[in-house]
């Protein structure tokens, strides 16, 4: 049989993406629907594109990804009187991409018990919804950064228990506590679910210069640039060595991160500037790890 093969130049300045959604109890085609980014950030990654009739057939556009960025985005199918779904990562080097949703009937109320990793309750838990065009980021060791506009919070009582309203809206839901941390997209979360947190990582070790342990150095531990297209969260720690060049950073979620020198400003410049960061080095912390880490120039 024939096959039709699109061949694109490198620089290609869209892609086309195909589908259909579907009710999921009458199997009929959803009349009227959105698709939308579903990424925490939306200065990396912004779309949004309407379909009518369970069909989808549009063009994404390489704008939509913002410049110095990875062109890599989730995605989401929004309907009224429908939970809302995630359909996953668009990376726009791997081209075409077609598309099939079912879409469940519901309010979409969020709602459940978290649970610390050894499955008892998580008293004092601190809950954090993005919607919209908000973002959840970590500026400090297991806290919240302060809230976007859109964005809502809850700490559990000692039942563990917790819950949001339904709106369209939500798209991520990111769980901090003593024992551990969570995050988890909203379209997985509807109905009565429990949430069990991993363990939090730990992330030391020693910074060298030409075989050297550098002290008195700022240190930061960063989610990678671009991150924010393909996670529900970032983070972002600075500690300074001590007198051996030692660093330490608590309270790490399990993932992929940069560890980078900030640079002091110029002696001369009047007012605040951009933060600039060197020596990038790339570490991984996994839930539970204590990973030790020997950071820049061994000599």
């Amino acid at each position: 049989p024939e096959r039709e093969f699109v061949i694109r130049p490198e620089h290609a300045e869209f892609i086309r993406l195909t589908g259909t959604v579907v009710d999921a109890d009458t199997k009929e085609p959803v009349k009227r629907f959105s698709v939308v980014s579903s990424s925490s950030d939306t200065y990396v990654f912004e779309f949004k594109a309407e379909g009518r009739d369970g069909q989808l057939d549009v063009k994404l556009p390489l704008k939509a990804w913002r410049e110095n960025h990875l062109p890599v985005g989730a995605l989401q199918v929004m309907a009224d009187g429908f939970v809302s779904q995630s359909i996953g990562n668009v990376d726009f080097r791997d081209g075409d991409r077609e598309f099939h949703v079912v879409l469940k009937r519901g309010a979409g109320e969020l709602a459940g018990v978290v649970l610390q990793p050894d499955g008892m309750l998580a008293e004092g838990a601190r809950l954090e919804l993005v919607r919209g065009s908000s973002r959840t980021f970590l500026n400090r060791p297991g806290e919240f950064q302060q809230a976007g506009r859109d964005a809502e919070r809850f700490t559990t009582g000692a039942d563990g228990k917790y819950s949001f309203a339904a709106d369209q809206r939500n798209r991520s839901l990111v769980v901090t506590h003593a024992a551990g941390f969570a995050a988890l997209w909203a379209s997985n979360l509807v109905g009565a679910a429990s949430i069990q947190l991993q363990p939090w990582a730990r992330v030391s070790g020693v910074a060298m210069e030409s075989g050297k342990p550098l002290p008195n150095q700022n240190v930061s531990l960063r989610s990678p640039s671009g991150s924010f297209s393909v996670e529900t969260f970032g983070v972002s720690y600075s500690a300074t060595t001590d007198s051996e060049g030692r660093f330490s950073f608590e309270r790490v979620p399990s993932g992929r991160y940069v560890l980078s020198r900030r640079l002091p400003p110029p002696p001369l410049r009047s007012g605040p500037g951009p933060i600039q960061f060197t020596h990038a080095q790339g570490v991984t912390g996994l839930a539970g790890e204590n990973k030790e880490v020997t950071y820049g120039d061994q000599g």
